[in-house]
């Protein structure tokens, strides 16, 4: 990568790999022992020192041995998602060793080259090639590249009595510690010791803000029949203000993504959909003051792959049109299962039956049989927390009652989440929450759905926010509550109970905008009650003239103590937009 002048750059590597023609020969050296060479599977690879160093000191580079190369025994077929993972550790001194690294080999039967470059700025360094499918690599090449301070002035000698650049020069060094093939890995990770940074990836400050950028992200990445998605991961740590993130380019045309920063740090999972098919370039503009712990695109495995903000869940498309649903985890609330369902038919069939027993009106407590519940309305979207989910499959299980394969499906998820646990074949509660919205639903009502579904997770996560909206509902007196209760009586829920009449109020307080909410009560929601219930005409007149202007009122307090500790409000709890 070429420094512009201005930038200061904490990281730098190489952002391209060059090919050209070659004929390969040279010299095959004795077998190495001292450095490990593994395959994909972690069996070891026999390779030979073409320029036959002492045993031990094969991996070993300083101005003096600056170069080496290692060739395979055998040559290496690249399958799919493969990379090359050097293991680069530097030694203490004021200068920054650079290495180059060249791959000699063959694809579809012609020689080719690889070339790229490191600074070692970090005291490990784990340095990643991504390769093509269908290579085939025979040696790789090495050679140390010093960048030396500036020369001390003439005459200045060290306490041992060599020259001062002569003593920087000894500084400049570094192993090879190991060699190894790796699954596919774009970008950049801190590690416990030092980075793992691939080829392709480049980083600068300018303006305020840093630019990470990754090269064909997705290139040469395959599923392997796994589980998961191709996907960027984003570990970012304490941010200083909430200023957006910018992502580009987005999957629809030339525009970019933004990401409103948790303040606390987050990691999170952007599947590769929300970018350009075959994208030749993804950057991420980030303020200065936010350290980044991992940008990196690869193929990313669940449970990892379903972490996901609520943004990305609005705005990618299913990963499978023809399954039943999309399973994420919400990053913010990890322990909270968010199912994005193909249609309303297909939701009805893992959560109907639960939201009766757990929340109908009349229902509540009770096992309806499929016969039963034909012609009932389910919900459009769901929330259910973990105590709720194993009270229903407890239930299930202590009547001998048959579920559907759905349900049961459903509870193998949420046992394998920890959602809900089993011991001695009882059903308990875990940890977490589950909620859905379809696709089915029209765009906007996805949107006001998932905000709606999400606070009810907080609620259901959040002993003081509980604590806090069972206040404020207390606080509304018997007037007030009149609408309240003959709305929620009308959707359906049992108002008996206190918890859930609370729990509703908040969601459908908070599920858009304060300043939409007055609307939304006094004219929609009032509009549904009335084609029921026309002879509460009056006294939805009367109670609109005494108490619309409270729904605002409400809102604002709740949006305010959202905003406070999660950095989300009213009719937004996703960030990624």
């Amino acid at each position: 990568m070429t420094r512009k002048a201005g930038r200061r750059s904490l990281l730098l590597c190489a952002a391209a790999l060059l090919a050209v023609s070659f004929a390969s020969c040279g010299p095959r050296g004795r077998l190495v022992a001292s450095i490990p060479w593994k395959d994909g599977s972690g069996a070891g690879l026999a390779f030979r020192d073409s320029d036959s160093r002492p045993s031990g000191q094969e991996g070993a580079f300083s101005p003096a041995r600056a170069s080496d190369g290692y060739v395979l025994e055998t040559p290496h077929a690249i399958g799919a998602d493969d990379a090359l993972e050097l293991d680069l550790v530097r030694r203490e001194g004021r200068s920054v060793p650079r290495l180059s690294v060249v791959l000699d080999g063959k694809r579809n039967g012609r020689d080719f080259k690889l070339r790229s470059g490191i600074e070692l700025r970090d005291a490990n360094t784990r340095f990643v090639l991504p390769l093509e499918r269908g290579e085939v690599l025979d040696s790789v090449r090495l050679r140390l590249e010093a960048e030396s301070p500036p020369a001390p002035a003439a005459g200045t000698r060290t306490a041992a009595g060599s020259t001062a650049q002569a003593a920087t020069r000894a500084e400049v060094s570094c192993t090879l510690a190991s060699i190894a093939f790796r699954p596919m890995f774009r970008g950049f990770e801190r590690l416990a010791d030092g980075v793992r940074v691939s080829a392709g990836f480049s980083y600068y400050i300018e303006g305020g803000r840093q630019h990470l950028a990754i090269d064909t992200p997705f290139a040469g990445i395959f599923p392997g029949g796994k589980p998961g998605c191709a996907g960027i991961v984003l570990d970012y740590g304490r941010c200083p203000d909430a200023t957006a993130f910018d992502i580009s380019p987005a999957a629809k045309g030339s525009g970019s993504l933004h990401l409103r920063p948790r303040l606390t740090g987050l990691r999170t999972v952007l599947g590769a959909s929300l970018f350009p098919e075959a994208a030749q370039r993804v950057e991420f503009s980030i303020p200065a003051g936010v350290e980044v712990g991992a940008l990196y695109a690869s193929y990313v495995e669940d449970p990892e792959a379903e972490l996901a903000d609520l943004g990305r869940v609005l705005l990618s498309p299913p990963r499978d049109p023809g399954a039943d649903f999309d399973l994420y985890r919400w990053d913010r609330f990890p322990s909270v299962l968010v199912f994005d369902f193909r249609d309303y038919a297909a939701q009805d069939r893992y959560l109907k039956r639960m939201a009766y027993f757990i929340e109908k009106i009349g229902y509540r407590g009770s096992l309806l049989t499929d016969e039963q519940m034909a012609g009932l309305h389910g919900w459009n979207a769901h929330d259910y927390r973990s105590e709720d989910l194993a009270s229903f499959f407890e239930a299930a299980a202590g009547k001998r009652f048959a579920l559907d394969r759905e349900e049961l499906a459903l509870r193998d998820i949420l046992l394998g989440h920890g959602v809900i646990v089993e011991r001695g074949g009882v059903f308990l509660p875990g940890r977490g929450a589950l909620i859905s919205i379809s696709r089915e639903s029209p765009s906007y009502l996805r949107t006001q759905f998932i905000v709606h579904e999400s606070t009810h997770a907080i609620f259901f996560l959040d002993p003081d926010y509980r604590k806090f909206v069972r206040s404020l509902w207390a606080s509304v007196g018997a007037d007030e509550r009149w609408f309240w209760y003959a709305y929620f009586k009308w959707a359906g829920y049992d108002i008996g109970s206190d918890y859930l009449m609370g729990n509703e109020f908040q969601a459908y307080l908070l599920q858009q905008p304060v300043s939409r909410v007055e609307e939304y009560f006094s004219r929609t929601q009032a509009a549904e009650l009335l084609r029921t219930h026309p002879e509460y005409k009056d006294r939805i007149d009367e109670y609109m003239k005494r108490f619309s202007s409270r729904y605002a009122e409400h809102a604002a307090a709740l949006d305010a103590w959202i905003e406070k500790k999660y950095g989300l409000g009213a009719g937004r709890t996703y960030s990624l937009y």
